[in-house]
């Protein structure tokens, strides 16, 4: 699943998904503080990682929206690996379908769900693995939850395509 502990050193080695992991109480600027969560990707540095680099950028486009998972920063990881860190998100829509937690919520989040989905593809994107498991929602505010989609590492430009750096082509 997207936001269990990550695997140890040997198990990451043999896993070609990125990483997730959950990072309490990061500060930013002016002394706040936020729930993050960080994907770390296998391969070694941006350039060296297409998935990375098309996940970065249609992360910058599509940044902006409430019901889309928005990035924070980009940092090094150990071992040379590249990760995003990202706002907290909550956990896979599939597990609150299981548990019929947000059964009352319906169709508020049906509607967020399709606003974020709209605002993305406004930017000519197109999310190319929209699923339960890629939609987010916040267990820790079930009396209002928030569905956010993310992970953008199989999305693509529907009218154009990403302009990579020369070394990665």
């Amino acid at each position: 699943g997207m936001f269990q502990n990550p695997a140890t050193d040997a198990q990451a080695e043999n896993n070609r998904a990125p990483q997730f992991a959950r990072v309490n109480r990061v500060v930013g600027l002016g002394g706040k503080t936020r729930d993050t969560q960080v994907k770390t990707f296998k391969a070694k540095g941006v350039d060296g990682n297409l998935e990375a680099v098309r996940e970065l950028s249609i992360l910058e486009i599509c940044s902006g929206h409430p019901n889309v998972i928005q990035m924070i920063d980009v940092f090094g990881a150990p071992g040379g690996k590249v990760a995003i860190a990202m706002e907290y998100g909550g956990k896979p829509l599939h597990h609150a379908i299981r548990a019929e937690v947000l059964q009352p919520f319906l169709r508020p989040l049906a509607q967020q769900l399709l606003s974020g989905l709209n605002f993305v593809h406004s930017k000519g994107v197109v999310h190319n693995d929209l699923k339960p498991a890629n939609v987010l929602w916040d267990p820790r505010v079930a009396h209002e939850p928030r569905l956010r989609i993310c992970d953008f590492g199989t999305s693509f430009l529907e009218r154009s395509r990403v302009v990579l750096p020369d070394e990665v082509l």
